[in-house]
């Protein structure tokens, strides 16, 4: 999805064309649409159809699981009649459990809406299959949108943009231009424009579209005027995590070179989410450290001119929750030898994600040891810090065969919390 930054292409007036307008256009068109579809459902099979993927539609949530997704896409899949098959996502645009884990409320919520809209596109597809009127066109006034390839366009050097509509019309037949100038096809059905900037400031386009209605072959038209920024000089920014995510309580690096300009002449500054920047090293390389969650504003310019370069939106985020384990057996769960589980000496925390091993580390504010010996009842301990002392140290130190020792309640603190987090719990069976 495009990011609403000043080194991205934007949409007419100043705004890019971000998650949430391309949500809300969606909503619109979705709201219009189910509309529609209701007035001429009918007590064919083809209403029933119809019906049926509108309830499918209902059922889509930003909060709904990858799974939960995929399954409603079977079952709207396996309900579609012939004709509205065009109107559904293909297999391979539903989001894997990974990329929908790694991403944003924001992208949920857009992905969320374009899914919706293709259900309930399939419905008016299904509930309109058997009238003799004309059918209306579904796919009206869906957002264009713009992806830039490069961070931003440098004066003199060739810059490339995607131009893309939705998810749902990319699957139908389709042209693009730009400025006039028709645009290839390729294999993402996101035609990539190519221009040779001349010019420092911010440079306007027009890009249109010719979309066919998959139900009666009419060509819409849909067009928007975009727009982007082209950098005097080349910039990169590196050493920004894979998913552009600045983490609170921890050092995130940035590093920020001009070719051909003196460090001198670099400016450098953040607001949002109680960000602090600071010099390390040699420059031009930063440190970020943030407060809070939410969105973290990186602005970039060329003191010398007076110009922003860049402005780039990163988001703040806490760190993911760790894992509490036995340091000495280095395990979280299992089973132990009563020797080896009485050489603990407390809990410890460790993450998973290799990015945050040696960054920064989580402590045990406390826990609940729930100790069950081989045919004796259940007994209940609290434990403070991750050191084993007093009634939990005695437990282990009588740990034998058979006995069940499970540390629940388990809350660690990490850098940037207010108070401790709950995490997974642990059980070890002594063998």
């Amino acid at each position: 999805m495009p990011k609403d930054a000043e080194g991205s292409p934007s949409s007419s007036g100043d705004s890019a064309p971000n998650l949430k307008a391309l949500t809300q256009g969606f909503e619109r068109s979705s709201a219009d649409l189910a509309a529609q579809t209701e007035d001429i459902i009918t007590e064919t099979n083809e209403g029933k159809y119809a019906r049926a993927l509108l309830e499918a539609a209902a059922l889509v949530e930003q909060e709904s699981s990858a799974d939960e997704l995929r399954r409603i896409h079977e079952e709207a899949t396996a309900l579609a009649p012939e004709k509205a098959q065009n109107a559904l996502f293909k297999p391979n645009s539903m989001p894997s459990a990974a990329d929908w884990a790694a991403a944003s409320a924001e992208e949920r919520q857009a992905f969320a809406a374009q899914f919706r809209h293709s259900l309930i596109a399939a419905a008016y597809a299904s509930a309109a299959a058997s009238q003799a009127s004309e059918i209306a066109a579904p796919y009206t006034n869906l957002p264009l949108l713009v992806q830039n390839i490069q961070q931003v366009a440098i004066v003199g050097e060739p810059y490339e943009f995607r131009v893309m509509l939705g998810k749902i019309s990319t699957e139908n037949k389709f042209s693009l231009q730009v400025n006039g100038m028709m645009l290839p096809s390729n294999n993402e059905n996101a035609p990539i424009y190519k221009s040779k900037p001349s010019a420092f400031g911010k440079q306007k386009y027009t890009a249109t579209a010719n979309i066919s209605n998959p139900l009666t072959g009419e060509m819409i038209r849909c067009q928007n005027e975009f727009s982007y920024f082209i950098s005097p000089a080349k910039m990169a920014i590196a050493q920004l995590p894979k998913q552009e995510v600045f983490y609170i309580g921890i050092d995130n690096p940035i590093y920020v070179a001009f070719p051909g300009i003196s460090s001198a002449d670099v400016g450098i500054s953040a607001s949002g989410c109680g960000v602090k920047l600071s010099r390390t090293g040699v420059d031009p390389n930063f440190v970020c450290q943030v407060a809070s969650e939410g969105e973290v504003t990186i602005t970039i310019e060329d003191k010398k001119r007076g110009k922003i370069i860049l402005q780039k939106t990163i988001r703040a985020r806490a760190l993911p929750d760790p894992i509490a384990f036995l340091p000495t057996a280095k395990s979280s769960s299992g089973t132990l030898a009563p020797a080896d589980f009485k050489k603990e000496l407390g809990l410890m925390t460790r993450f998973e994600d290799p990015r945050f091993q040696d960054k920064a580390r989580c402590e045990i504010s406390n826990f609940v040891l729930m100790y069950q010996p081989k045919g004796k009842p259940l007994r209940s301990m609290s434990g403070a810090g991750g050191r084993f002392e007093g009634a939990v140290l005695a437990a282990v130190q009588s740990a034998a065969a058979g006995d069940w020792f499970h540390f629940v309640d388990i809350k660690a603190r990490c850098p940037g919390d207010k108070a401790g987090r709950l995490i997974s719990p642990m059980s070890f069976q002594i063998r």
